[in-house]
């Protein structure tokens, strides 16, 4: 299926099945549960960024798709991508508040994050409770970013040019989320277009997979029964008020820049071109 159309089937059936596969990784005790997030994981990490293909035609193939999407991190973006991960993790609460209007209503945080079960599974001792939360947490980043911010964003790119590239998948990406909620849609719109400026200022899709997953990890540790009743006691102040979540969006969004800025400075030089 060549073409622009195709790779985009390509990488929404990717998604699907990925996700289908992921589904079954819900059903059985908690060891199942955590045996079968395993094998889910290791199987799309050598589908995707270990297997080397069975001839040499293939391997050029996916040595070439596999450096457009960054996969082997440069270790000078490496301090970026803990940059962007600690952003995100510091950022989640208070963008949440300010872009669903949550920073008006004390009671929001009880709404968006109700209390959910600790990292302890029943039944595993918790180490191994723990890696089953982090696992399934980082699955759907995995595949979801592989998807938008690799498979569909490099070939966009070439096509129609990075910013339209980067603004088109993060609308698809919000679309697919099949929110009804015109607030919780905007974040999601504009949480993927960081996730899209994160990939092309550092040139790797690992960079999208870490914020995603912060993002996707803070969310459940907040709503954990010992994080969740200090969020709702410090929510209460005005800490959290309108006011103050603005104020925190705008200096989290001036230090994403930077952060990106220097990035894309240590990839080019000093002629950073987007």
């Amino acid at each position: 299926m060549p073409g622009i159309s195709g790779d985009i089937v390509l990488a929404i059936l990717r998604l699907v099945w990925w996700l289908l596969l992921l589904s079954y990784t819900e059903e059985g005790s908690y060891t199942i549960r955590l045996i079968l997030t395993v094998a889910w994981v290791l199987a799309f990490l050598w589908r995707y960024v270990v297997r080397r293909g069975s001839s040499q035609t293939e391997q050029e193939r996916l040595a070439q798709l596999r450096s457009k999407m960054g996969l082997p991190l440069p270790r000078s973006q490496v301090p970026v991508l803990a940059a962007v991960y600690v952003l995100t993790t510091i950022a989640v609460p208070w963008w949440g508040a300010a872009f669903t209007g949550g920073c008006a209503k004390q009671e929001w945080v009880d709404s968006v994050w109700p209390p959910r079960p600790t990292l302890t599974a029943p039944g595993l001792p918790f180490v191994l409770g723990a890696l089953l939360i982090v696992l399934y947490t980082a699955a759907y980043p995995l595949i979801e970013e592989f998807s938008m911010r690799g498979w569909l964003l490099v070939p966009l790119r070439e096509r129609i040019g990075t910013h339209w590239a980067v603004f088109a998948i993060a609308l698809l990406f919000a679309l697919l989320h099949l929110t009804p909620d015109p607030r919780e849609f905007a974040t999601i719109f504009v949480v993927a277009i960081g996730y899209g400026y994160a990939v092309v200022a550092t040139g790797s899709v690992w960079t999208a997979v870490a914020m995603h997953f912060a993002w996707n990890f803070t969310n459940y540790l907040l709503a954990t029964p010992t994080v969740h009743p200090y969020l709702s006691e410090a929510f209460r102040t005005a800490l959290f008020r309108c006011g103050a979540s603005r104020t925190i969006v705008a200096l989290t969004s001036v230090a994403f820049a930077a952060v990106l800025f220097a990035g894309h400075h240590r990839r080019f030089g000093q002629q950073p071109s987007l």
